[in-house]
């Protein structure tokens, strides 16, 4: 099954129910329903009550899961998942921008976090100042 995530392109033929989806992906199936109401996974086919999932599905869940643990949110990476599903192929030069665009703002993050630290060494001495 680990195959599903190494291939260029997969398998459109619907045949995982979401338990699987679930353990394959370590997404949850709350997770799963999410990812489908916002449009970011196609609607899945239906074996009575059962959704019913295709290798593709399983790899744009697992290209969220791992992007969302790096810091993305759904609406940033949505644009890739389009892509995969309309054109099948993964758009490894919009990921890279992305990445880019994102290791950007982590470095603006972390420059304030030290400008906010450096005024929190300021208040310290500030205060044994005053009160120490």
């Amino acid at each position: 099954m680990k195959s599903i995530f190494t291939k260029q392109i997969q398998d459109l033929t619907p045949y995982l129910y979401i338990g699987k989806i679930s353990e394959l992906t370590g997404a949850s199936r709350k997770a799963i329903r999410l990812y489908e109401e916002r449009g970011l996974i196609p609607k899945p086919a239906r074996k009575g009550n059962y959704r019913i999932y295709s290798d593709q599905d399983a790899f744009l869940i697992h290209m969220i899961k791992t992007a969302q643990s790096v810091g993305f949110s759904l609406a940033e990476i949505k644009g890739l998942v389009e892509h995969k599903v309309k054109d099948r192929t993964f758009p490894l030069k919009k990921a890279e921008e992305l990445c880019n665009k994102k290791r950007v703002s982590l470095r603006n993050e972390i420059e304030a976090i030290h400008a906010l630290e450096k005024r929190l060494d300021k208040l310290q001495e500030m205060m044994n100042q005053t009160f120490g």
